[in-house]
C-alpha cells in the first residue's frame, strides 16, 4: 500500500473508531495459519479523506473558524507529536462531544443543519473554535 493509501486508511480507521493491534506488536507469537497480511476491502462510502481535516498542532492556543456547507464531516486530529490530550464539546447548540483525544487520535462530526456551532476543549477551556455551516 502506498504512503497516501496508508494515511487514508489510518484516517478512515480513526474516524470510524477502529483500533487494530497486531499480536506480534505485543510480543505474542500467533500461528493462525492465515497469511501475515490480508487486504480487506473497504466500502466506497468510507474511503478517502474526510470532508475537512482539522489538525491540532502541539501547543495550540486557538483554532480557526471553519465555514463549511451542510452535510460536511469535520475531523479533528490531535497531532501524534503532541504531549497533550483534548476533549471537545459544544459551547451552546450542537452535539459536538468527542472522547478524550490522545495524541494521534481523532473525532469526526457531520454537520447536517445550518448554523454557528461553537466548541471548546474541556481540558484546555481557552482552546475554542467555531464551525459555521451554510
Amino acid at each position: 500500500m502506498s504512503p497516501t493509501g496508508r494515511r487514508r486508511a489510518a484516517i478512515t480507521a480513526a474516524a470510524l473508531g477502529v483500533v487494530v493491534i497486531a499480536p506480534s506488536a505485543c510480543g505474542v507469537e500467533v500461528d493462525s495459519g492465515w497469511p501475515a497480511t490480508t487486504e480487506v476491502p473497504v466500502p466506497a462510502e468510507v474511503t478517502g479523506e474526510p470532508d475537512h481535516l482539522l489538525e491540532i498542532p502541539p501547543g495550540a492556543s486557538e483554532l480557526p473558524t471553519l465555514t463549511v456547507p451542510v452535510g460536511t464531516s469535520v475531523t479533528w486530529l490531535n497531532d501524534p507529536d503532541s504531549e497533550e490530550d483534548h476533549w471537545f464539546v459544544s459551547d451552546g447548540p450542537g452535539d459536538i462531544e468527542s472522547a478524550t483525544l490522545q495524541p494521534g487520535n481523532s473525532y469526526s462530526h457531520r454537520f447536517d443543519e445550518p448554523g454557528t456551532f461553537e466548541y471548546f476543549c474541556r481540558i484546555h477551556p481557552e482552546l475554542r473554535g467555531t464551525v459555521v455551516v451554510e
